[in-house]
């Protein structure tokens, strides 16, 4: 699937700084106030399995309790480094991910785009999904 590459996009350097701050009380519940420090790439983002559910076969780094109708998968998004640049794909996911207002996923024209330095909203699942988040990238 083809990469969207708007604005000023970052590109993955040594002295980028990425901080995925919670963006609705919900994911407060699992991140710091201040956010969580990203090193480690891909950071891949989801569900936490219930009781009889198969565990992701990938790692996911950081995981929110959802319950039926789910907003999340069990793997949802990932913040991974390209050749070229920083960029957000959905991997999977049944209800998508919107990224700065484009909606990404299985059932849309890219499951990825490109991310810019300074603030970009992440919403994981529906249109009125409470798993908000804002990653914050400095250069």
């Amino acid at each position: 699937m083809p990469v969207r590459h708007d604005g000023p996009i970052t590109t993955p350097g040594s002295r980028s700084e990425l901080r995925l701050e919670p963006g609705t009380w919900t994911t407060r519940s699992e991140l710091p106030k201040r956010g969580l420090t990203i090193t480690e790439y891909p950071f891949v983002v989801g569900r936490k399995p219930l009781r009889g559910e198969h565990a992701p076969r990938s790692h996911v780094a950081l995981m929110f309790p959802d319950a039926k109708p789910y907003n999340l998968s069990r793997n949802h998004f990932a913040i991974e480094k390209g050749h070229t640049a920083l960029m957000i794909r959905d991997v999977g996911s049944h209800l998508g991910t919107v990224v700065n207002g484009a909606r990404i996923g299985i059932d849309e024209p890219l499951n990825a785009v490109t991310l810019h330095i300074g603030e970009n909203e992440i919403m994981a699942g529906g249109t009125d999904s409470p798993f908000q988040f804002i990653l914050e990238i400095t250069a």
